[in-house]
Order: structure tokens, then C-alpha cells, then sequence
């Protein structure tokens, strides 16, 4: 099944020195310098893909946006986990987006009650498969 991390990120281009490794099967650079700023206000142009295209698992690890009704919600904060929000399309695919603590609010909350459908989200984040 994949799934959308869902960050609230403001886009900034940056340099940075380091040497590449790999750490339990993930890239990972250590720095060797500082993170220099190169543009503040940088314009990342991120897909705008539909579920079927995220569930193709091409885009896995890539900052990606798609829409879709709100059809289901579960708290997994009460065991030290995420939100839980599951979107569909038209067409009943669905997409279960991953939404940490520090990132949910108020109208989140509101989004996540019942009764569900009633409110459609875009929402921009990482695909991963679990």
C-alpha cells in the first residue's frame, strides 16, 4: 500500500558539502560544511498526480500532490504513531495520507470527523509504500 507523508514546508534552494552514504538502506549525506541559502523564495515545481499514478509506485520517495474526498480517519497518536486521513478519487482508489503531531491543527480536526466525503483536500507530501 502506499501512502503520503504530509509536511508543511516552505521551499528554499540551498548548497550543501558532504560525503554520500547509506544508512540501514537509505541515502544519507553528512555534512562537511555549512548549509548555505542560495534562494529564499525558491519555486519548486512539484507533480500534480492523480491516486491511480502515486499507486503505479513510480513516484515512491518523491514530493508529489494529488486530491480526493476524505472517506476515512484513524488516531494512531494514542500509540505514539501519526493521523491517519484516507482520501479516494472518483473512482474509489484510495490514499491513505500520514500526518504527524506537529503538523495537524484545528482544521484538520474539523476535516476529520465524521460524517466523511464531505470535504475534498490536495495535499502535497512523500510517497512511501508500507
Amino acid at each position: 500500500m502506499h501512502n503520503i507523508v504530509v509536511y508543511i514546508v516552505q521551499a528554499k534552494e540551498i548548497m550543501i558539502t558532504g560525503t554520500v552514504g547509506e544508512y540501514e538502506g537509505k541515502s544519507q549525506i553528512e555534512l562537511s560544511g555549512a548549509i548555505i541559502i542560495l534562494d529564499n523564495n525558491y519555486v519548486w515545481n512539484i507533480p500534480n498526480l492523480t491516486i491511480p499514478d502515486i499507486l503505479n509506485g513510480l513516484y515512491d520517495g518523491q514530493v508529489i500532490t494529488t486530491r480526493g474526498k476524505i472517506v476515512d480517519y484513524f488516531d494512531i497518536t494514542i500509540f505514539n504513531g501519526p493521523h491517519a486521513i484516507t482520501i479516494e478519487d472518483t473512482n474509489y482508489n484510495e490514499l491513505e495520507l500520514t500526518i504527524w503531531p506537529d503538523y495537524w491543527d484545528d482544521t484538520l480536526t474539523e476535516y476529520a470527523n465524521c460524517p466523511y466525503s464531505r470535504f475534498e483536500v490536495e495535499v502535497t507530501g512523500i510517497v512511501n509504500e508500507y
